[in-house]
């Protein structure tokens, strides 16, 4: 278009919204059976995710976010695809196409590189971070479940790569282990840098603009060719209210202050959002607070190897009889960045100390100018 620059064309199956109505249906009955908790996150849920098949909507989606984020401190590191209303409809979206590939891929070619092996064996380290921080491993686990609470993860790195060299016959390089704890420690800033943005470029987005994804995960996130970060998929944006987004603002303000947590202070901001428990019980509400903006990190401390497990157990001592629609998609950004701190600091990443800044300048209603960072 215009003279010839490449587009990306995202064009809906036919039958695809019929497919994910039924599935969704057979999803709401097995949670009724099996995870009676999340009952009052269920219809928000289908709502946002049937929105996914308009187009148009998604369009104008991206003409939001995009302007946000051109009006941003991160203006300069974040792009977002402008999209081509004329040529879009409800079931075609065409918009610019972004040089880059994506992020999760850029890491494990990164890695890769940094610890000389192939790219293969690189995805099975990532994968063996990912299925640790879904098993609810704690800090200094091991893939089998045995703790290492001296080792770090570079000397994690360190061993797996003798032992992929292994399993595939290869001799190591002569390199001392101190040029290789360098060349991880590259990589590791680069993932810990790329994640600190992402977080960030979210918690301006939820606070501040009140517009974000509410879908975000690893496949809507590029590694552009000029060093940028590219953000797609903006079919389930949501939008915060005033009243919501200041709400919000006072749990993560009151989360992300150092521990020990103000339990009264957290459980009345999350009655201010709209929660609601069936004994009204202070320390209940707080942990849901926490599980759902912050982190989990409390639920192995309990016995509970998994959120799911956790949102079991609290829901056994103080059932939700209401759930915020917008808490929904707020949890959902706050658990995919947990993981990704598991990939280079073999610990979750607790999103309110990232949000608490974005969170206070809200309740101050002072938003940074372009220039800031």
């Amino acid at each position: 278009y215009h003279g010839g620059t490449t587009v990306a064309v995202k064009v809906m199956h036919p039958g695809s919204q019929n497919r994910f109505a039924n599935d969704f249906r057979v999803f709401r009955w097995l949670c009724r059976l099996a995870l009676p908790g999340w009952k009052p996150i269920l219809a928000e849920l289908e709502t946002q995710m049937m929105s996914e098949f308009d187009y148009h909507r998604e369009a104008q989606n991206l003409d939001q976010v995009r302007n946000n984020m051109m009006a941003s401190p991160y203006r300069d590191r974040v792009v977002v695809p402008q999209p081509l209303h004329e040529l879009c409809c409800k079931n075609m979206l065409v918009m610019q196409m972004l040089d880059g590939k994506k992020l999760s891929d850029s890491i494990q070619d990164k890695l890769a590189e940094a610890i000389g092996v192939d790219t293969a064996a690189a995805t099975k380290f990532i994968s063996q971070q990912k299925d640790a921080f879904l098993r609810g491993a704690g800090e200094g686990e091991n893939e089998d479940g045995h703790t290492h609470p001296d080792r770090s993860i570079i000397d994690d790195l360190m061993h797996f790569r003798r032992e992929a060299l292994a399993e595939r016959n290869q001799k190591e390089t002569v390199i001392s282990d101190t040029q290789m704890k360098l060349r991880l420690l590259r990589f590791r800033r680069y993932v810990t840098q790329n994640v600190a943005l992402l977080v960030d470029v979210h918690g301006h987005q939820i606070f501040i603009d009140r517009c974000f994804n509410g879908d975000p995960h690893p496949g809507n996130i590029l590694q552009l060719s000029n060093g940028k970060l590219g953000l797609i998929d903006f079919g389930q944006t949501r939008r915060l209210s005033t009243k919501e987004g200041l709400a919000l603002s006072c749990i993560v303000q009151a989360l992300g202050k150092p521990e020990p947590i103000d339990v009264g202070q957290v459980a009345d901001a999350m009655r201010d959002f709209g929660f609601r428990t069936q004994k009204n019980d202070d320390s209940v509400i707080a942990k849901y607070a926490k599980l759902f903006f912050d982190s989990d990190d409390e639920a192995k401390a309990e016995g509970c190897v998994t959120p799911q497990l956790y949102l079991i157990k609290l829901s056994a001592l103080d059932p939700l009889k209401t759930v915020p629609d917008a808490a929904v998609f707020v949890a959902r950004a706050s658990y995919m960045f947990r993981g990704m701190g598991f990939i280079t600091e073999g610990k979750q990443v607790r999103t309110a100390k990232y949000w608490i800044k974005h969170a206070e300048m809200a309740l101050s209603g002072q938003h940074p100018s372009p220039a800031q960072n």
